[in-house]
């Protein structure tokens, strides 16, 4: 089943195998944006009564989620997810990409007013 394979299913495995309890690992596998992503954990940890977050993310976009839960009034711990390229032109030029696509995520997020 896809579905069972989300990228923040997949992602919460890590923490699980490392010992970290399940009821301390939240998973958002419905928002379409990293904005959308913030406001329904936003939702669920003010419930929980908590305040402070360890946000893993990869490297690019830590900056810019970061931002939108510190404006969701959360203090972040940010811990950056690094997917390196491998030397090769081909990932160089991916790395590149991924990099041009979050500078301009940032500032779209700055120019409509979410950061």
């Amino acid at each position: 089943n896809p579905a069972a394979f989300t990228e923040a299913l997949v992602g919460a495995r890590l923490p699980r195998e490392m010992g970290v309890p399940p009821s301390a690992i939240l998973v958002e596998a419905t928002a379409l944006t990293t904005r959308e992503e913030a406001e329904r954990v936003a939702t669920v940890l003010r419930a929980r009564g908590m305040s402070r977050i360890l946000l893993v993310m990869d490297v690019e976009a830590v900056r810019r989620a970061a931002g939108l839960f510190e404006r969701q009034g959360f203090h972040v711990v940010p811990s950056p997810a690094l997917d390196v390229s491998n030397g090769t032109p081909g990932g160089r030029l991916h790395l590149t990409r991924l990099i041009l696509i979050e500078l301009l995520a940032l500032v779209y997020y700055h120019a409509a007013g979410y950061l």
